[in-house]
Order: structure tokens, then C-alpha cells, then sequence
């Protein structure tokens, strides 16, 4: 197994067990961290073991909000932040609007993944409880965020910017 392999799979059973053990919002780094990595995608994912890891990340992002509700809830309300109100109305209308969908399979796949990500959005506003958990979440993407520009440009798919003279 590459190296690379197994140290993906060990910072993810680490992030697991910080999410369960020292602060939900791990888990949601933990997210971040499959997001811009996508192991599938990467050279080394064919050793990996076949399971999808987001959504391994999105159960684990659910299962610790579902556990700690109590104590999360009153930290932040969701209704009480006037953004997300006005992100559940936006999915309310997308799936209203599917009654005058011109092209209804679009719409629903949009309307699917908007949903998704309005869950991941509702869920990680309520992991990302204090200020400690919302650096956690910003250094997550400080880390993982350069990794994948990197990588990308590694493959390629970021063209090398040529000044014209």
C-alpha cells in the first residue's frame, strides 16, 4: 500500500476519534478533508479500501450532531440566524418550482444537491459552536484547500500563467 494510502487513512480514523472524543467540529474538518482530497481521484486510491468516504464523513457529521443535539442547541439556534432561514426558503421554493420545471430531471438534480448542501451548511452551523470549533474548520481548509490547487496543478489541469510581452 502507497504511503500516501495509509497516511490518508490514518489522519481519517484520527479525525474520527476527534470528532467522538475532543470537539464535534473534527468531524466536520474531517469533511473538508475528503472534499478537497477525494482519495478516489488520486493515484493512490485504488489502494485504498472501496468505501466512500464522504459519505463515511457525512453520516459521522450527522451522528455527532444527533448525539450532542442537547448541547448544541442552545449555542445555535438555527432559526435564529436570519441566513439560514432564508436558505431553507430558497429550498422550499426549488422544490415548489418544480411544478413549472421546463426541463423537470435538471431541476431535480439541482434541487438534490442544493439540498444536500443545505444540510451539509445547516449541520456544520451547528458543530462549528464556538470560536475554537470555527478555527478548527478554518485551518482545516487552510491545510486541505492548497493541497489540491497543488495536486491539480501537478496533474496539469491548472495551465502555468505565461506573460506576454
Amino acid at each position: 500500500m502507497a504511503k500516501f494510502a495509509l497516511l490518508f487513512i490514518l489522519i481519517f480514523l484520527l479525525g474520527i476519534g476527534a470528532a467522538i472524543w475532543h470537539h464535534s467540529a473534527f468531524a466536520f474538518v474531517l469533511y473538508e478533508l475528503v472534499y478537497f482530497l477525494n482519495p478516489s481521484d488520486r493515484w493512490w486510491g485504488s489502494q485504498l479500501p472501496s468505501i466512500s468516504y464522504s459519505f463515511v464523513a457525512s453520516v459521522l457529521m450527522l451522528a455527532i450532531l444527533a448525539l450532542r443535539y442537547r448541547s448544541l442547541s442552545p449555542k445555535s439556534p438555527w432559526m435564529a440566524h436570519p441566513a439560514l432561514r432564508w436558505m431553507a426558503v430558497v429550498l422550499a421554493s426549488y422544490y415548489l418550482a418544480h411544478l413549472w420545471a421546463e426541463i423537470p430531471q435538471a431541476h431535480d438534480d439541482f434541487t438534490f444537491i442544493f439540498a444536500k448542501l443545505v444540510i451539509i451548511i445547516f449541520v456544520a452551523y451547528k458543530l462549528l459552536d464556538s470560536e475554537k470549533g470555527l478555527n478548527y474548520a478554518i485551518w482545516g481548509y487552510v491545510v486541505a484547500a492548497p493541497i489540491l490547487a497543488i495536486w491539480r496543478r501537478l496533474r496539469g489541469a491548472i495551465p502555468v500563467i505565461a506573460w506576454k510581452e
